[in-house]
């Protein structure tokens, strides 16, 4: 989508690996042990592999690449320092070719704390909220949202009056493994201006 094609040609052309990274922090109650907590987020990832994507190039061409065995990025932390692992980690950022989601989970007595951290290549701020009550029914061993689900979901509400339906065009089957669209090359020298939505 064209505003993939901005956040990655801005990703490229800079040496911030925090560019385009964004963090959401949750409490969980400590009756959910830590393991319980990264076999949910985990079960998301896998229900849900665009969360398993990394940047690949393939002939001059960028590419969402998703491989659905993949390791999930997980971390308990144990150093009690909180605000610290969060700024470190937004710092850290991402390099493009792996992973661009994890998450990290500092054990408590009555809750948990949790750092979710991502790449806005592959989540907007409408998905936030999906994926995160996503979480919350695999801890309730509820079943997951389908892909279509999502799917009908972004033809509803991304429609666009002169430029048609982006999802409704481009909806990638279960046979296509998820695997979005190809990104353009944006390394030549002209300049790419972001739009606002």
């Amino acid at each position: 989508m064209e505003a993939q094609e901005g956040i990655l040609f801005d990703c490229l052309r800079s040496d911030d690996p925090s560019l385009y990274v964004e963090q959401l922090t949750y409490e969980l109650p400590a009756t959910y042990s830590v393991s319980e907590i990264l076999a949910a987020y985990e079960q998301v990832c896998r229900h849900n592999p665009l969360l398993l994507a990394v940047v690949d190039r393939q002939n001059e061409q960028y590419l969402l690449k998703i491989d659905r065995n993949a390791p999930v990025r997980f971390e308990e932390i144990t150093d009690s320092e909180w605000d610290a692992y969060v700024q470190a980690d937004f710092a850290h950022g991402f390099d493009l070719h792996s992973n661009l989601s994890r998450i990290a989970v500092l054990p408590g007595t009555e809750h948990h704390r949790l750092v979710w951290t991502h790449h806005h290549l592959i989540l907007d701020g409408w998905s936030l909220g999906v994926f995160s009550q996503e979480i919350l029914k695999a801890l309730q061993n509820e079943a997951l949202t389908h892909h279509d689900e999502f799917i009908q979901f972004a033809c509803r509400t991304h429609s666009h009056p002169n430029r048609g339906n982006y999802w409704a065009e481009h909806s990638i089957s279960e046979e296509a493994h998820a695997l979005p669209p190809a990104l353009p090359s944006r390394e030549s020298q002209r300049t790419y201006a972001k739009q606002s939505v």
